[in-house]
């Protein structure tokens, strides 16, 4: 019976592929053995993970089995970008009911700071009847709580339908011997976004001499999400107004107008937190150039594809912080240097194009 409860009980969690920072909302409850599927919010986001250093080295999961108060329950630690979880999952296979207190589960951590746990919903208990089971996620008040900590004890209240009341106790241990995972105490938006007005302070000689507008400006749109706090994977596409082009043997032999430069770059990104509003972004990455130029007469034109390499620094200051558990993201204020290079953007021996700029982004955002 043991093995089929925790076999039931994985199965639940393996099941749900997403969830959403309202995940501690409600707790799903269902009678044992039926196919009950969660609730819709449940599907926007991916699960959290277990904390890595919070974690058994073989079977990597936080996971702690009990049986107390009657129960059969699983209890994990878990992180997500903005904030740490408990999960927790209940097997009531007697047949009174049971009622979860979530509102008074605690947390002890081995410093000797104690924590209630994040109730967002209305609903401060669970009613768990007879033959059924329940499982949901509840937040850490703070991810910095995880800093420096070495044990963690949670106390979870279950009254019983006579008014008897008894307390679900697990304890969690820091894995020694790993190092301390960030992502376990440092809070960072999963994903970043912005847009940006593009200057440009300088060119190579080339492209100089080309076009008429040797500083051009223009726009550029940046996503990134992070799999990890530190580090994860970067989009950006620009665009940029050349001016007009003049005849040269780099660019063919007639005058065009309204030339622009569009970039597209994939690759990876490093973020450091300085503190809890600054931030650094290092992005660097293949990216593709798309030349097009327009004549005067309107009756030719010409494009030039190459492929290139881009990198940029952003630093990014938080001036309004989301709340981690709710529907609301960061607001910020970015500042991006950037540099690319396209090396068969013209034709003749000297084909490339290089350019160096600075992007003010006027909506920097994060989640």
């Amino acid at each position: 019976m043991r093995a089929s409860v925790v076999i039931l009980l994985s199965l639940v969690v393996a099941c749900q592929s997403f969830a959403r920072a309202k995940r501690d909302t409600e707790f799903v409850v269902a009678e044992v053995g039926s196919g009950a599927q969660a609730p819709s919010f449940y599907w926007s986001r991916f699960l959290p993970a277990d904390l890595s250093d919070w974690s058994d080295s073989d079977s990597k999961t936080s996971s702690r089995l009990i049986n107390q108060c009657g129960l059969l329950s699983e209890a994990k630690v878990v992180g997500g970008s903005r904030t740490n979880l408990l999960f927790l999952g209940v097997v009531n296979n007697s047949s009174k009911s049971i009622r979860i207190e979530r509102n008074r589960i605690s947390a002890k951590f081995s410093s000797g700071k104690e924590r209630i746990l994040i109730e967002s919903s209305e609903n401060s208990f669970i009613d768990v009847p007879g033959n059924s089971y329940s499982w949901g996620f509840i937040a850490f008040p703070s991810k910095g709580d995880f800093k420096d900590q070495d044990d963690l004890r949670v106390s979870v209240p279950i009254a019983s339908s006579e008014g008897n009341e008894c307390k679900l106790e697990f304890r969690f241990e820091r894995n020694k011997k790993v190092i301390a995972e960030p992502n376990s105490y440092l809070e960072a938006p999963q994903s970043v976004y912005s847009f940006g007005y593009l200057i440009s302070a300088g060119i190579t000689p080339v492209a100089a001499t080309t076009f008429n507008n040797y500083k051009p400006d223009g726009f550029g749109l940046y996503t990134a999400n992070f799999s990890h706090v530190n580090s994860g994977s970067f989009m950006n596409f620009d665009a940029q107004n050349l001016g007009d082009v003049y005849p040269s043997e780099y660019f063919n032999a007639s005058t065009f107008k309204s030339a622009w430069l569009w970039t597209f770059t994939l690759g990876p990104v490093w973020r450091s937190l300085y503190s809890t509003n600054l931030s650094g972004f290092i992005n660097i990455g293949p990216s593709l150039g798309y030349l097009r130029a327009q004549a005067f007469d309107d009756k030719d034109e010409i494009f030039r594809i190459s492929p290139g390499i881009y990198a940029s620094y952003s630093l990014d200051w938080c001036f309004l912080k989301g709340r981690p558990y709710k529907e609301k993201g960061d607001h910020s204020f970015g500042l991006t240097l950037f540099a690319k290079y396209y090396p068969w953007l013209f034709d003749g021996s000297r084909t490339d194009y290089g350019l160096i700029g600075i992007s003010f982004d006027i909506f920097r955002g994060g989640e």
